[in-house]
């Protein structure tokens, strides 16, 4: 949801009784657009919340010129302080993907642990070793944002276009038709 139409967008998908209270939408359309300026973003998007045990994460993107490049995405506990989350990298999914199990907490300095057994050595003169590796809940989430994001980002066709720079903008004079098909869609990734 674009934070320029957050209220309406709101409205839009509140049938489903997930809804945020009115402090929340007001925090919201305040914080985003302090956000928008401060990192120099040119869209700014709330993309959901994420429910936790204690706490409910805020997740909102930001883009910049190019809607494929340097997408940052961010996470806030109350709606109004925002924290980058750190970039995924495939050794941060499999890891993830490896221990992270159940709910959110709803702290980002959670710590999920697994212990491995592993051979040290070769032949006779291998010892097993245990080994405890260590995930916090921020990493979760930004591996949970990142693979949401890949899974489900499908846009309908002609709503980007690339310009002659090569950076992928949004085409101001797209309007979708509300008959268009599935097979009218395209996935929104990076090659």
């Amino acid at each position: 949801m674009d934070s320029n139409t957050l209220s309406y967008s709101l409205e839009l998908v509140s049938g489903n009784g997930l809804t945020l209270n009115c402090e929340q939408k007001a925090a919201l359309q305040t914080s985003l657009m302090i956000l928008k300026r401060n990192y120099r973003f040119s869209r700014v998007l709330f993309w959901g919340k994420i429910l936790g045990i204690k706490d409910d994460y805020f997740i909102a993107q930001g883009v910049t010129e190019d809607e494929m490049k340097d997408k940052k995405s961010l996470y806030s506990l109350n709606c109004m302080d925002w924290h980058l989350l750190p970039p995924p990298t495939e050794s941060l999914l499999a890891e993830v993907s490896a221990m992270a199990r159940g709910r959110f907490v709803g702290d980002p300095s959670f710590e999920y642990e697994r212990t491995e057994t592993r051979m040290q050595g070769e032949g006779d003169e291998a010892v097993k070793e245990e080994v405890t590796i260590k995930v916090t809940e921020e990493k979760r989430l930004a591996a949970t944002v990142f693979s949401i994001d890949r899974d489900v980002s499908v846009v309908p066709r002609g709503a980007f276009i690339r310009t002659v720079h090569g950076k992928v903008q949004v085409n101001r004079s797209f309007q979708a038709r509300i008959s268009q098909r599935v097979r009218t869609t395209f996935r929104l990734l990076n090659p």
